[in-house]
């Protein structure tokens, strides 16, 4: 997902150039990827991770100045953060501002050097150089990281044989389309409810410290139990007078 977009539009720069930005020449074989990439290599995410990896942005600051790319990177960044108004502020009002202006870590000689690598990985570029713009550093690393491949189709194979049987060929392909959709998103709603549900056993002299492998960033009190509101000190002595129990908590 990092250089995708990224190598499309780098690769129509060159085709131009090749054909010595004779319009009638290059067309020809651009409007051709246009067509391949509509729909399918465009989308928002696509440009959000274009904008994200330094290694063109920076090279071509007037990316952050392309309406439709930065519209993009904001849609992404209200879908991430949805509903989470704080965040979304400081993503493109301050996080967003330094990573543009290369400001702090992203200014420094070593982030900048670091793109002339040819080994260079964005989403490793933003975990080292990112540690100032925490906010937009998840957001980046999660987009960057991200691998486009044929991998999501294959999924859908077994969906698309139901659908698509012999007494229904003669769906339209929108109509096709939608039906597996459907299906296949039913049945991953319903798996993410059996996860949502399912449930660890702990012993009982490991459950007054549980919470942080329970619940990722989950706030422990010092001095109460989060889950039951029970002092610590009560529940240590429990541990001690009694022999270890098994205490189902929920995931």
């Amino acid at each position: 997902m990092a250089s995708m977009y990224g190598e499309l539009i780098s690769a129509k720069r060159e085709i131009k150039v090749a054909v010595e930005n004779s319009k009638k020449d290059y067309l020809v074989i651009t409007n051709v990827m246009n067509t391949k990439m509509s729909g399918r290599l465009d989308s928002r995410l696509h440009m959000a991770a274009y904008i994200l990896n330094p290694k063109y942005s920076y090279a071509d600051p007037s990316i952050f100045t392309d309406v439709e790319v930065v519209a993009a990177l904001m849609e992404v960044m209200e879908t991430f953060y949805h509903d989470d108004d704080m965040k979304q502020n400081k993503v493109f009002n301050m996080d967003f501002t330094k990573f543009k202006k290369k400001k702090g870590m992203f200014g420094n000689v070593a982030a900048l050097k670091a793109m002339d690598n040819n080994n260079f990985d964005a989403g490793d570029w933003w975990s080292t150089y990112g540690l100032q713009t925490p906010t937009l550093q998840h957001m980046a690393i999660r987009i960057l990281n991200l691998t486009t491949s044929s991998s999501g189709c294959e999924r859908n194979w077994s969906t698309f044989e139901m659908v698509d049987a012999k007494r229904r060929n003669k769906l339209d392909v929108a109509r096709r389309d939608n039906l597996v959709y459907i299906q296949f998103n039913g049945r991953m709603i319903d798996k993410r409810k059996k996860l949502s549900s399912s449930s660890d056993v702990l012993l009982g002299e490991d459950v007054s410290r549980a919470q942080d492998w329970i619940c990722e960033d989950a706030y422990i009190d010092d001095e109460f139990d989060p889950t039951t509101g029970v002092p610590y000190n009560i529940i240590d002595e429990a541990m001690e007078e009694s022999e270890p129990t098994e205490l189902r908590w929920s995931a």
